[in-house]
């Protein structure tokens, strides 16, 4: 079937970060296939790749008038919308995506600091609040889950939480140490969580312990860009 293998080598293409021919895959599929949700879905997820976040956009609402019912197309929506910084947006999107789903943590997670960049603070602290609920709920189906100890780190950062933020940073970097694979994937979680680490710590006024940390996520971005720099040359 024409349809299936311009899906496949999209995302095929997809993984491999050739993202303007993954682009041409799934739009043959959106040819073949114009009133069905995969092909607009796809598009809609690939273009923030190439920063083409109001396309992006249109792609999504294009799915998800197509198929209402999937959060897939809702959590690329929304990643469209917040890189476009239309925070108002966000919080509509992330409203339809936990009535899909109540323990979605994207959902709460982003909505939360949407609320946060439209300075409603009593909203956003609620919207917290429930944030750590559902991110328990999804840590206690899998532990191993990285995403979700940073987005709880970072709950609790909010919060103002410092020392059960430092306690989820050390659980992400334990789960994703900076491995040659993930510098390859262009992965910065490991990073990310050192870095708001360094300022928990800070925060909590253990000054050296902060610095520390802080010089341990410069040495983790040294070897990054090293590493990346060696494989573009290569």
């Amino acid at each position: 079937d024409n349809v299936l293998a311009h899906f496949y080598k999209g995302n095929a293409l997809f993984k491999l970060q050739h993202y303007s021919h993954a682009l041409t895959a799934y739009e043959q599929v959106i040819r073949l296939r114009p009133d069905e949700a995969t092909g607009y879905g796809q598009k809609g997820g690939t273009l923030p790749k190439l920063k083409r976040y109001v396309e992006a956009l249109a792609a999504c609402k294009q799915a998800i008038q197509l198929a209402p019912e999937n959060p897939e197309y809702y959590e690329y929506a929304i990643h469209a919308l917040v890189k476009l910084k239309r925070h108002s947006e966000v919080c509509t999107f992330c409203t339809r995506l936990i009535e899909l789903d109540e323990n979605d943590t994207y959902g709460h997670y982003t909505q939360a600091v949407a609320l946060l960049k439209l300075k409603r603070s009593e909203e956003a602290h609620a919207a917290f609040e429930r944030s750590l609920i559902a991110l328990a709920k999804a840590i206690e189906r899998d532990p191993e889950d990285a995403l979700a100890y940073m987005m709880q780190g970072l709950t609790y950062y909010n919060l103002k939480r410092y020392a059960e933020a430092l306690l989820s940073f050390e659980h992400v970097i334990r789960l994703k140490p900076a491995k040659l694979q993930d510098f390859i994937r262009y992965d910065n979680t490991s990073i990310e969580a050192r870095k708001v680490k360094a300022v928990a710590l800070w925060k909590l006024r253990r000054y050296g312990t902060a610095i520390s940390a802080y010089v341990q996520m410069l040495r983790v971005i040294i070897k990054t860009v090293l590493f990346k720099e060696e494989v573009r040359i290569s």
